[in-house]
Parts: structure tokens; sequence; C-alpha cells
């Protein structure tokens, strides 16, 4: 995955990190439940399981409250991202133009408008409810067809092997509540980026000051991204500060420009600082 670029929206990206529970073989999920269970209860799940049926019911229930909790992760996602400075958000979606996005490298989805946003948070919301509703269905079902209200014994076999998924769905989910919250950090640092480069077209520059900035921030960007190339290359330089804003430049640019332009070059470094530890946490 690339994870320096997380303001995408890529879901076969996405997808990938979400188990499912279907493509193990009945011993293989057997296997997975008792590793998460004491070993006391062993032969009382073994035994409870031992029915084809039952272990079929248990293992499409699991599959029920995996998509459950990866739709509330996304739903905290969506949430995250409109919550975030409207004006900041039409400016990059509708006033601004692609060029100055390309030319100032913004890390930007223009798909994220307001509209889209609010039709995701809508749908997932609309997801939730649905697996939900399935969800109850299907324990009201299991309850019904294993008699679970008269057989205490197989109930609380039950019961333990929820409580084994409720740990095993919190590691099995883990790499994907992680890739959300490493968008949701980029998202604020991309967001932060964007509103630089706002500021410093809103003070009206000349050409020339734009083309000086547009040298000052690519000298940056380019020295960043040779870093990540490098790092995603498993070979691990010593992260030294990278190239700071050349101070001929100073007397170019009025100083409320000349702070927006070094706010920037600390934010690019910030978010490649960022972005080298998700390298690291996704090869772990």
């Amino acid at each position: 995955m690339k994870v320096h670029r997380l303001s995408k929206e890529d879901w076969r990206q996405s997808s990938k990190l979400i188990p499912n529970y279907n493509r193990l073989s009945p011993n293989t999920f057997k296997q997975l439940i008792l590793k998460n269970i004491p070993t006391t209860y062993h032969d009382q799940i073994q035994q409870c399981l031992a029915p084809i049926k039952l272990l079929k019911c248990v293992r499409q229930l699991a599959n029920l409250w995996c998509h459950f909790f990866q739709l509330k992760i996304e739903e905290d996602y969506w949430n995250y991202v409109g919550n975030l400075n409207t004006s900041i958000m039409d400016w990059l979606s509708e006033d601004v133009s692609k060029e100055i996005i390309q030319q100032h490298s913004i890390d930007w989805d223009r798909r994220k408008t307001k509209w889209n946003i609010q039709y995701q948070t809508t749908l997932v919301k609309k997801k939730l409810q649905r697996t939900e509703y399935n969800m109850l269905k299907h324990l009201c079902q299991l309850s019904s067809k294993f008699d679970l209200k008269s057989n205490i014994h197989v109930k609380h076999s039950i019961d333990i092997v929820f409580q084994a998924f409720a740990i095993i769905l919190r590691n099995d989910l883990n790499p994907f509540h992680i890739h959300f919250e490493q968008k949701k950090l980029a998202l604020h640092f991309n967001f932060h980026d964007a509103y630089l480069v706002k500021s410093f077209y809103d003070l009206n520059p000349t050409v020339k000051q734009i083309h000086l900035v547009q040298q000052i921030w690519r000298t940056k960007l380019n020295s960043c991204e040779r870093l990540l190339r490098e790092k995603t290359k498993r070979i691990f330089p010593e992260y030294n500060s990278i190239v700071n804003m050349n101070l001929l430049f100073v007397d170019d640019f009025v100083p409320v420009m000349f702070a927006i332009i070094e706010a920037r070059l600390a934010t690019i470094e910030q978010r490649t600082q960022v972005i080298m530890e998700f390298i690291n946490t996704s090869s772990q």
C-alpha cells in the first residue's frame, strides 16, 4: 500500500485488510476459536462445535460482527472528514484550479466534495443499520434452531465462543483500524498544507512571488519524496532536517508571506516524518 497517498480512497486496498472467516476451513476456524479461549474450556467447545450446522452459524455471525465493526471504523473516518473546515474543502474541490493543486503537490482527492462526504456518511449509516438488523436476526435464528434458551450447556459454550470472538476481531481488524487512523492523520496534515497554500494566494502574490514560492516548496517536496523512496526501498538513511528556505528570498516577500512559506516547509517535513512512521508500522 502506498501509505504516502492516503488521502485517496481506494477500497480495493483497504478491503485487503479485512478478515474473511468464510475462507477458513471448518477445522481452521474452530482452531482459531480454541486459540483464544482458556484451555479448561477446550473439550467443552470442541464438543459444542462438533455439529457442522452450528459451526456454520457461528462463522456467519462472526462475519456479520466483523462487517459491523469494520463499518464503525469507516463511520468514524467519514465523520472526521465531514468535520473538516468547509471553506478549505470548497476551495480544494471547487474553487482552486487543478494546476495549482498539481504545481504545489497538494495531496487531495477532488472527489471529496461536501455532497460526496455526506453521501458516504449516509451510506455507511445505512449499511450499519442493515448489518445490525442481520446480526439480531441471525442471533434469533441461532437461539431457536439450537434451543439455547433451554439448553444451558450449549448456551454457555456459545457465550464463551462469542467472548473469544471479541478478542479475535479486535486483533484481526487492528490493521484496518490503523489504516484509517493513518488516513485521518494524513488528512490533518494535507488539510493544513492546503490551508497554507490558500492563505498565500489570498494575499494576491505577484507572478514573481508565485514562481519563487513554487521553487522553494518544490525543492522541499522533492527532498522529502526522495527520502520516502529510499525508505520504501528499505534503505534507512538517518533523518536530517530537509532543505530550509533560502534567506536570500526574504526581501521578495512581505513578512506574512514569509511566515506562511516557512509554516508550509515545516508542515511538509512533519508530514514526511509521520509517513515514515506509517511505513515502519506497515512493515512490522
